[in-house]
Parts: C-alpha cells; structure tokens; sequence
C-alpha cells in the first residue's frame, strides 16, 4: 500500500500521506490523506467518510456548461473607460470604489490575484473566510482568506459579485510610502482589453468586441502561467519564457535556477549585492548587473537594469521560468494586453529611449510611522561611503524634514539626480544626531 507520495513543484515539494486504510468491497483504499510542503500551519487534512463503486452517470454529465452571461457593465451603453493613475514607484494605482465605498487606491497587478486587506475588509463591513498560505517574492509566507465584493467600479465599469483574496497587505504602505488598500488583477483586466498609457498615466478598458487594432505596435504572444502573461524571449542571446509583471518595480529580475543554470553571474560580472524590491514575504535581494539586449518576442529593449536572484524561496526560486519584466521596463512603452487573443501590444513612448537606471545612493529606505528608516547598505555603495547604517533614521533632507519630502519624494531624489549629486542627510543613531554627505554614484 502507498505510504506517501512526493511531488517537487515550482516554489515547494508537496509529500502527501496516506493512512486509515480500510477495505471497501474487497479493496483497500486510504481514508485519511494529509498534504504538507514543510510547514505544517498549512497542511490540509482530507477524510474519506463514503465510497461508491460504479455509480450511474446522469445524462449530459460531462456536458460544457452553457455560457454565463457578462458580470460587468458600462454606464450609459458605452463600450470603453478611461481612468487616470498614478506611477509610484513603477507602480499603478488606481480609485476603485467597493460596495459604493471609497474610492480606494490600489495597485494595479495584470496578473495577480484581487486582493484586499484586513482592515479593508472591516471598513466594508465584510468577513474573510479561509487561511491559505499565500506568498510572493520573499521568502516569508502569510495567511491568505476570502471574501467577496457585491460591486467593483472602476471608472464607468462595475463589476458584480467579485471575489478577493484577504492579505494582510498594510505593512506594505510602509514600503512603498503610500497607504496600501489591496490590489486588482488578473479576474478583472480579463474581460476587457486593457491599454496602460505609461505616458500619460491613464487605463482604458474597452469592451472585448468593440475593440480593433490599427496601430504600428510589436505584438508579442503569451501564453498564460496561471493568470500571468508569460513570453518567450531571451538575455543577451540565451532563451527563456518571462513573466510580464505590471506589479513589478524592477525592470528585469532572473530567477536564480535560470542564472545558475547558464552562468549568468560569470557573464554579466554583476557588480552589488542588494535589496532589490521589496513584496509579499519580505525584501528581495540580488545581485546587480547590466543586460545588454533583453528580448522579448521580436521585441529588443537594450542595456537594461538586471536582478540575478539570491532567494531560495519565493516566486524568483521557480526553476520553470527565467525571470520576471517589471515596470521598468513596460514603462517605456504604452502596452494593450488582449487576454481574449492572448497578445501583448508594445508601442514605444516619449520613455523609450530614458537610460534605465538603478538606485543611486546603496541603500535601501522604509517608512516607519512618519520616520524614514535606512534597512539596508548596500557594500561599497555611496551610503556606506558616508558613514550611514542600517537602523539609522533620516531627520532632513537638504535641512528639509524628511517628513516633508516623504519616502516617494527621497526615492526619486536618490534614483533620478545625476551622478556627483550631493545630498546632506541628517540622520538619528541611537540617540545622537550626525550630519552626513552622501554623493550619488552609478552603481551599475
């Protein structure tokens, strides 16, 4: 009789046990099942309470369910919406009201999950159902719940009953600087043929079948990777398949089975160890080099900001995919995903030709409370340089509170001032103030 079964998978290996065997007509079948990947918070229990042999199937049993009708309508009997975001660090935010609530702004994911916090969940007046183990780039795993939304707008669209994965997702604000509410993805762009105009901040989504293209644009295949659109491409010559992530503020992370696989640390001599984003589990961290060509489809991007993965758990751990191309690299573009037809539409934009550019000062900031903290120094970078630490909080920028300027504000300073740019930072360590200079340096 089988003991248990042992199955490797992408981000895990799931063993499933067997046990409580117990005869039934003449065969011995197990009666208790238990399914772990290692953490045993998250096991699931199956119980056997009946077996039925050969029972009569029912006429049609097997049939395609017939159609369900839109869950979605325009206001007014229009066919297309067009909604302002915001691009905060390489990431959309758009207003969405729930249940006639808000608007809240959240992040627009092309591929993920809708997703929600708890304390959302309770300012709606919802419950959440279920813990799941849920992750994302770092290495960490949260407990994922569900609940459902009775109406979703977003611009002159609503959607009906949508459901949404509860995350709690709040400490993220302090990441990326701004109040984090959740996220739509995926079980909403789906539907529609959805244009991010990276240029003008704005999302159109347009009815399926009133949509033609007559544009001059790349079109690029994908196939589906669960919900995310995934592409074949290829760094600097080597072929891989690459997920197309709007959520991601990289341009071009490589997970780390692909790097190992083909050398990639020998080939690209990358040239810092660093905090490189930051999600669901805690920071990412990789080691920092230049790509000279990054194709994707017949699509060429040149010279682009690249991330050889350190993590051993995670999505950037996945031996079956080489990487993920975030914001950094969309952004230069004004993109139409048709999930219908399976196609990404890249036409390049007034930031085609904008040098890709990797954080300037090597260091990595968080927002505590109203405090900008330093959680990461980036060795042989200009933080180090200047005699700044990991726990050290920033008081002025410039002899401007740092509160001022806000942690979006310090990011963009540290990311798009040239080289040479010298920046007074008045920092707090352990109860002493000290006045520190920090040049700005082209890490890579």
């Amino acid at each position: 009789m089988i003991d248990r079964t042992v199955e490797k998978a992408a981000l895990e290996t799931r063993t499933t046990f067997f046990s409580d065997y117990r005869e039934v007509e003449g065969v011995k079948l197990p009666h208790m099942v238990r399914i772990t990947n290692g953490e045993s918070k998250y096991d699931q229990f199956l119980s056997v309470t009946s077996v039925t042999w050969n029972v009569p199937l029912k006429d049609g049993f097997a049939a395609v369910p017939a159609a369900a009708g839109p869950d979605y309508r325009f206001a007014g009997g229009k066919t297309e919406s067009t909604i302002p975001f915001q691009l905060i660090n390489n990431h959309i935010y758009v207003d969405v009201t729930l249940n006639g609530k808000g608007p809240y702004a959240l992040l627009c994911d092309t591929g993920g999950q809708n997703v929600m916090t708890p304390t959302l969940v309770k300012e709606l007046g919802l419950e959440s159902q279920g813990a799941l183990q849920g992750r994302g780039v770092g290495e960490k795993s949260e407990d994922v719940g569900f609940t459902m939304v009775d109406a979703l707008s977003v611009g002159d669209v609503t959607l009906d009953r949508q459901s949404f994965a509860v995350f709690a997702l709040e400490s993220f604000g302090d990441v990326a600087g701004v109040p984090m509410h959740g996220l739509i993805g995926y079980e909403v762009f789906k539907r529609f043929v959805v244009k991010i105009d990276y240029e003008k901040n704005r999302l159109t989504l347009t009815e399926p079948a009133a949509f033609t293209y007559a544009g001059t644009g790349t079109i690029v295949p994908f196939k589906f990777d669960d919900s995310m659109p995934q592409v074949e491409g290829a760094i600097d010559g080597i072929p891989g398949v690459f997920d197309i992530d709007t959520g991601s503020r990289s341009s071009l992370s490589v997970n780390g089975p692909f790097a190992e696989t083909h050398g990639l640390k020998a080939k690209l001599n990358p040239r810092v160890t660093a905090v490189t984003g930051w999600g669901v589990g805690g920071p990412s961290r990789g080691l920092v080099a230049r790509a000279g060509e990054l194709r994707l489809g017949t699509l060429v991007v040149k010279d682009v900001v690249t991330s050889l993965s350190l993590q051993t758990k995670g999505s950037f751990s996945s031996p079956y995919e080489a990487g993920n191309v975030g914001a950094g690299v969309l952004k230069r573009f004004n993109l139409v995903f048709e999930y219908g037809k399976q196609r990404i539409i890249f036409e390049p934009n007034a930031h085609r030709d904008t040098p890709d550019v990797f954080d300037r000062s090597g260091m990595w900031v968080n927002r505590e409370g109203s405090e900008l903290v330093v959680v990461d120094v980036t060795a042989g970078g200009p933080a180090e340089a200047a005699g700044i630490k990991a726990g050290d909080r920033i008081l002025h920028v410039d002899d401007r509170p740092a509160v001022e300027i806000g942690l979006v504000g310090l990011r963009n300073r540290f990311r798009s001032e040239a080289p040479g740019t010298s920046i007074r930072l008045r920092v707090l360590r352990e109860g002493a103030e000290k006045g520190v200079n920090l040049v700005l340096k082209d890490l890579v």
